[in-house]
């Protein structure tokens, strides 16, 4: 599915919208943290955090 879409749908309140999006993006963001700061703890809590300000923030998109 089309990101834009994807939010579309999310800035509607979609929440299987959401889901496909995380599902979507969480390996990369992931894999982005892990690189960064090599601890798997850390790069999972910079990964939620990710989500977290993107959906806060999901109506400036």
């Amino acid at each position: 599915m089309n990101d834009v879409i994807l939010i579309l749908q999310m800035k509607q309140g979609d929440e299987q919208a959401f889901d496909k999006f995380v599902r979507k993006y969480y390996g990369d963001i992931l894999s982005y943290c892990k690189y960064h700061c090599l601890d798997q703890t850390e790069a999972e809590d910079l990964t939620q955090e990710t989500f977290l300000r993107f959906m806060n923030n999901i109506q400036s998109y």
